[in-house]
């Protein structure tokens, strides 16, 4: 105990003080919280119960700063501890449990408020709004990663937290711009990034499923009529978890019931799995740009082969049974031509080549576009 006061209380007593006049001290206040960070990134697993215990009677300190305006000068401040708190999550694990359930509705919050900000109408603000949420995004992964050990109440704050994020990011997810697109593939990632121990997971999967057929199947605005890596930055990662998400993962055993389930009225299949099917030929076949043809490819051989040919061949069916996928006036003998040789494909060139040709070949005229 006299070690941990020894290296937290210094820094601890400074934010403290800081904090207290931040508008006055921001510069000391992201001086401590820049110490303590770094403190708690090489914090000893074997001093995690007493760190924590150190720590919560500054949780409501660095609460506080948790949800500062994104729009404000404070937020460099929320940042920092955005990262503070990610480090507490990863050092502390299940003994972080007071630290979680005190940050927990602040951090709800200030992704709430930076979501709604990131379309603002001035590049700075838009890209202040777009890192705040990425931030609150750092302390979900971090959450993800080191959470399993979490007692049981502080273990449901963190599953509504979650999936908080995951049902705000379904809005965000359809026609989204490059802001909301670094969001949600940073929340693809950290997804993703739970593959090994789904308790957290589990209750927003559905809504991550959702967020994935919508931001799969909306052509983000601007740009016309070209493309930059950074515009699909989400729907990319999209597809990369669905391609790392198949059985037997325990992550993959979540998504396959995910995508049985039924997709919304609006959509044109009837499970979720159709319908994501529907909406990438679809948008293969009109505005996605060609160089997304093998992350695709990808995506949906990863998911014949992990979810298996029959649940696989029962989407595609799905989604060619609509007429207007991948596009209209292609036949119903061509569909089922196309799809026989996407199921009996033994090679991914092969299962490339065949979706290329369903989709309607290279589109002419086409060139990539850096983002910078």
């Amino acid at each position: 105990v006299d070690v941990v006061d020894a290296l937290l209380s210094p820094v601890l007593d400074r934010l403290a003080a800081a904090a207290s006049q931040r508008h006055a001290g921001g510069e000391a206040a992201l001086e401590a919280l820049g110490s303590l960070h770094a403190l708690l990134m090489a914090w000893p697993p074997a001093l995690a119960e007493e760190g924590a215990a150190a720590l919560t009677p500054h949780a409501e300190c660095i609460g506080v700063l948790l949800s500062a305006d994104p729009r404000l000068a404070e937020a460099r401040l929320a940042e920092a501890a955005c990262d503070v708190a990610a480090a507490a999550l990863k050092g502390f694990g299940g003994h972080a449990a007071p630290l979680l359930l005190a940050w927990a509705p602040g951090l709800a919050a200030r992704f709430d408020s930076s979501l709604a900000a990131a379309r603002a109408e001035t590049a700075p603000a838009a890209a202040s709004a777009t890192a705040a949420s990425r931030g609150v995004l750092r302390v979900g992964r971090a959450l993800v990663q080191h959470g399993a050990g979490l007692p049981a109440d502080a273990l449901e704050a963190g599953r509504a937290l979650l999936r908080h994020f995951a049902e705000r990011l379904i809005s965000a997810a359809s026609h989204a711009a490059e802001a909301e697109q670094a969001i949600l593939a940073d929340w693809f990632e950290l997804c993703g990034s739970g593959a090994g121990s789904c308790e957290l997971l589990a209750p927003c999967v559905g809504a991550v499923v959702e967020a994935g057929r919508c931001v799969i199947g909306s052509r983000p605005p601007g740009h016309e009529p070209l493309l930059a890596d950074d515009d699909v930055a989400g729907l990319r990662q999209a597809l990369v978890l669905l391609r790392l998400a198949v059985p037997p993962s325990p992550l993959g055993s979540l998504v396959h019931v995910a995508l049985s389930q039924p997709a919304p009225p609006s959509a044109a299949a009837s499970s979720q799995g159709g319908a994501i099917f529907a909406r990438v030929l679809v948008s293969l076949s009109t505005w996605m740009p060609s160089w997304l043809l093998g992350d695709a490819a990808s995506s949906l051989w990863a998911m014949r082969n992990g979810h298996g040919p029959a649940e696989f061949g029962r989407w595609l069916h799905e989604a060619l049974a609509h007429a207007d996928v991948p596009r209209p006036g292609l036949s119903a003998e061509a569909k089922m031509a196309f799809a026989k040789q996407l199921l009996d494909a033994t090679a991914w060139s092969a299962f490339k080549a065949a979706l290329k040709q369903l989709c309607g070949g290279k589109k002419r005229g086409e060139r990539r576009v850096s983002s910078d």
